[in-house]
């Protein structure tokens, strides 16, 4: 546990964090700016996926957007209270905006949910509800644990909230990379209600969960192993986020 909380906060962090914010910025700029939109216009034929004739789903898309699309920037400088000690009343300050926002985030997307529904149907509005949930209980844990003073609990709890607060992204990296395989998109569907679809609905998030449950309970890493896990992380994350923005482009 020790060995790769070490690692973590003096390999990957200096190294990867640049390159997350380098991806991640288009798509939480192209979110903010149309959840500002969608306040001022309304999102009907802004994008070929919402179709909102009532003013409260609009706004709650709207503040989805915009909120998510904070959180998803700012989420990932929570790294910086183990390198910086220093920064240490910085990242409580931003501890508690960041779990303000995915609370924010979530009641967006549910009242969306709930009287809009996603476009995927029964299964996405199930596996997004569920996402929803998650994050908002990481939220809760992150803050718990770090008024009980449990460190180790607590930062356990705080890297499946960033993974979470990144779901978004996630979520598209994953159809990048199908993109960036095969343009065609097998197993998707213009509805989003394709095999491919039905895996992501639940996906987007469990499967970094897991990935992150291995890693911090059962797998013990060499130097030289955690290099090329992190080196298969970022050229994932490359190559699905090239093939995401390369659709939008």
């Amino acid at each position: 546990m020790c060995t790769f909380f070490t690692y973590l906060h003096s390999y990957l962090i200096p190294r990867s964090l640049i390159l997350l914010f380098l991806l991640i910025t288009p798509f939480v700029v192209l979110s903010f700016y149309l959840g500002l939109l969608g306040l001022s216009e309304g999102l009907i034929n802004v994008s070929e996926l919402n179709r909102l004739t009532w003013r409260s789903t609009n706004d709650s898309l709207s503040l989805h957007m915009i909120t998510g699309s904070v959180l998803t920037s700012i989420a990932p400088l929570q790294f910086l209270r183990s390198r910086f000690q220093k920064a240490r009343v910085l990242h409580r300050v931003l501890g508690y905006i960041v779990v303000s926002l995915a609370f924010l985030t979530c009641i967006g997307g549910i009242i969306y949910i709930v009287i809009h529904g996603t476009r995927g149907g029964l299964w996405m509005n199930m596996g997004f509800g569920i996402y929803g949930a998650f994050l908002v209980l990481s939220a809760f844990f992150v803050v718990y644990y770090a008024r009980k003073e449990n460190l180790r609990l607590h930062e356990e709890w705080g890297l499946r909230f960033i993974l979470l607060s990144l779901g978004s992204w996630f979520y598209r990296v994953c159809y990048g990379v199908l993109i960036f395989i095969d343009p065609t998109c097998p197993g998707h569907t213009i509805d989003f209600r394709g095999p491919f679809d039905f895996f992501m609905n639940f996906a987007f998030y469990l499967l970094p969960l897991l990935f992150l449950e291995i890693y911090l309970r059962v797998y013990k890493m060499s130097d030289t192993q955690y290099r090329l896990w992190i080196f298969t992380l970022n050229f994932f994350l490359f190559i699905g986020t090239y093939g995401f923005y390369k659709v939008l482009i």
